[in-house]
């Protein structure tokens, strides 16, 4: 939805190139559906597909949790640990992903984190953010919810790391 040349009718943001209201595409679905398979047998669709009519709702920029204030302790190594998003920072209920940016703050080792809907059997083959000992590195996502609003963080790396969860919207 880009505003390459006239924006037309539908508002525009021309800082971020950007057409509202954003929704997803099959496509957009079609490639949430690849990074969420594992091998083995065909994977399970994300707990809450969303439909054609799903929308981007814009939220101010929020702080959902933090590991180092208010949701500690830091992840521990080579586990998952499960946060519900939905009920803060504007996200209602019915949210199915979120816009988010993922920080790992100071991992003891290297490693990556995979963040993926709560109620998937298996997780992704791709990872979310790569960590590098004492390093603080972010990435942007768009995170899948499961049906409770959640979404497991899997840090797969033999250190812990404090981790951070930033949204700036939600699809509906």
């Amino acid at each position: 939805k880009s505003c390459l040349g006239a924006c037309g009718t539908a508002p525009c943001d021309k800082v971020n190139n950007l057409r509202f209201p954003v929704a997803l595409g099959a496509d957009d679905v079609e490639v949430a559906r690849f990074v969420y398979q594992s091998a083995g047998p065909p994977p399970p669709p994300p707990p809450a597909s969303p439909s054609a009519a799903t929308s981007f709702n814009v939220v101010p920029p929020c702080r959902v949790f933090d590991t180092r204030t208010t949701a500690p302790p830091r992840l521990a190594a080579s586990s998952s640990r499960t946060f519900v998003v939905t009920g803060g920072c504007g996200i209602p209920a019915g949210a199915v992903a979120i816009s988010s940016n993922v920080t790992a703050v100071s991992p003891a080792a290297p490693g990556d984190l995979l963040l993926y809907p709560n109620g998937v059997v298996s997780p992704p083959t791709a990872s979310t953010v790569s960590l590098r000992t004492g390093r603080t590195r972010a990435n942007n996502a768009i995170l899948f919810l499961g049906t409770d609003g959640g979404v497991i963080v899997q840090n797969g790396s033999a250190g812990t790391l404090d981790l951070v969860l930033d949204v700036n919207g939600y699809f509906q």
